[in-house]
């Protein structure tokens, strides 16, 4: 488990960077450690961490029915994290509204 710089008021005031990177790492470690112990197989953790990845965003493509090429370009503008919030409870955005403009996703 990598060490992450985690100040305890981050979590409490709601840091979704730390918080995600926490579970991030958790899903990582934990996840992909009991698939490769259920397949008697030993993985670097790269090859690991890769793999987490794709699992990742093939599932939030699954979700929005959006492409997903990789956790930095796909979420830039915050569609896809509109369009995934969207998936789970359509009450809380308008899903027409969603546009490439990160302002106008985040003012949603």
């Amino acid at each position: 488990f990598t060490k992450v710089n985690v100040n305890p008021q981050d979590v409490v005031s709601g840091n979704a960077k730390v918080i995600l990177s926490i579970l991030w790492r958790l899903i990582v470690t934990f996840q992909m450690s009991q698939q490769n112990q259920s397949n008697n197989a030993s993985s670097s953790a790269v090859a690991m961490k890769r793999e987490a990845k794709k699992h990742l965003l093939n599932w939030v493509s699954a979700k929005t029915g959006a492409q997903v090429f990789d956790c930095d370009r796909s979420f830039d503008d915050g569609a896809l994290f509109c369009l995934l919030v969207h998936a789970y409870d359509n009450s809380l955005l308008d899903v027409n509204r969603v546009t490439q403009d990160a302002r106008n996703n985040l003012e949603m």
